[in-house]
């Protein structure tokens, strides 16, 4: 029970984050934080979910360093894919694809910071079970 309940909380984060970034799609987004730049806004947030991601993944499953990092970065390109899909439904949003490739790039760089983190020891992170 106690290993079932610290997956779901490993897990959490990352389906919450998930589910702002989808809503948020929609035209949501707090005037607070349309006063930032497109390319700021999408390389935060992609970063985050890259954190989120790799903390969900590397507590749960034992996979190569360099594959986890091409999984992950897929899995956060098919979020930042849905992303843009439903802002091209969406009154006074559209898809671009300079975000999807600003997307991309956080994505990465996120899994290269935490594996020199996690490398070279700077970040101990629960090992899977």
């Amino acid at each position: 029970m106690k290993d079932k309940l610290q997956h779901i909380l490993h897990w959490l984060p990352l389906v919450i984050y998930v589910s702002l970034i989808l809503f948020f799609s929609t035209g949501s987004v707090p005037k607070e934080i349309e006063k930032y730049p497109d390319i700021l806004l999408h390389t935060c947030e992609y970063m985050v979910l890259g954190l989120f991601l790799y903390y969900a993944f590397v507590t749960t499953f034992a996979i190569e360093p360099v594959k986890l990092a091409f999984i992950l970065t897929g899995i956060g390109m098919t979020v930042g894919i849905m992303d843009e899909i439903i802002q091209s439904y969406t009154p006074s949003r559209f898809a671009s694809v300079k975000d999807l490739v600003v997307d991309l790039v956080a994505l990465g760089l996120s899994q290269i910071i935490l594996y020199y983190f996690r490398k070279n020891k700077i970040w101990k992170v629960p090992e899977p079970k």
